[in-house]
């Protein structure tokens, strides 16, 4: 972003960062594996996979992600994306508080 910036064009454009639900080590791994793009370091995949309860684990990572990420000048939001996950991608947002910073 710092380069946008440095050009003059956060102040011209948005932009939405793609986040989607973790749910577990092995989806965290099928999705850097399968889907093209997608990076999850592998720090946070483990800790999907020390967790006593990783879906909660996963939605507190991705909150933490997202509020990170709309704090950054230029970034205007998120864009959850996940298969049949939209009351996961909700939780999440609720839980980031991101939309008490609009």
């Amino acid at each position: 972003m710092a380069v946008l910036a440095d050009a003059g064009v956060t102040g011209a454009t948005g932009y939405l960062v793609g986040l989607g639900p973790l749910t577990s080590e092995r989806q965290a791994r099928w999705l850097v594996d399968n889907l093209w793009g997608t990076v999850i370091p592998e720090p946070i995949i483990d800790l999907l996979g020390k967790a006593s309860d990783p879906r909660a684990e996963g939605r507190r990572i991705v909150a933490d992600i997202a509020r990170a990420y709309v704090e950054i000048p230029g970034v205007t939001g998120v864009h959850m994306m996940g298969h049949r996950a939209e009351a996961e991608s909700a939780e999440i947002i609720v839980a980031s508080d991101i939309l008490d910073l609009r």
